[in-house]
């Protein structure tokens, strides 16, 4: 599969083989997947790949007051809610610039949205997400969560 091309030109079958692509010319623009042999000489497994996605963001400021308003923001746009195998780290740097991390899936995303999610209008391209930079919120359960990965 390249690109957006969801089946074969040819034939018209949607049996296609999804690989990383890259949009350096030297590459040939695909990214390979290095096969590897086990210490035992076994090279029966499955290779699993995963896109994360790294977002940033600092504590928010009034601008009129100039003080912290202790909380953060995300932007989420629908391009971001790749389904399959497809992670959120946030990076959120706090008052003294230590960066504290949510790490999520998509669909980890989905199930803490809830039903608001229906609502949410992307007429601007774009949902922020305002919530606590003290606790995190709803989204505490995710703060350092890097085990999801695994």
């Amino acid at each position: 599969m390249y690109k957006n091309i969801t089946k074969c030109r040819s034939c018209g079958s949607l049996n296609l083989l999804n690989l990383p692509t890259c949009d350096e010319q030297d590459c040939n623009g695909v990214v390979e997947m290095i096969w590897h042999v086990c210490n035992c000489g076994s090279i029966e497994y499955v290779a699993k790949f995963k896109t994360i996605q790294v977002k940033s963001s600092r504590i928010e400021f009034d601008e009129k007051s100039g003080k912290s308003k202790n909380t953060y923001a995300i932007d989420i746009k629908p391009r971001d809610l790749i389904e399959e195998n497809h992670f959120f780290i946030w990076c959120l740097l706090d008052n003294e610039d230590r960066p504290n991390f949510l790490v999520m899936s998509v669909q980890d995303f989905k199930n803490i949205m809830g039903e608001s999610i229906k609502g949410i209008s992307f007429f601007k391209d774009q949902d922020r997400q305002h919530f606590s930079a003290k606790d995190f919120g709803k989204w505490k359960k995710f703060l350092n969560n890097f085990s999801i990965l695994e």
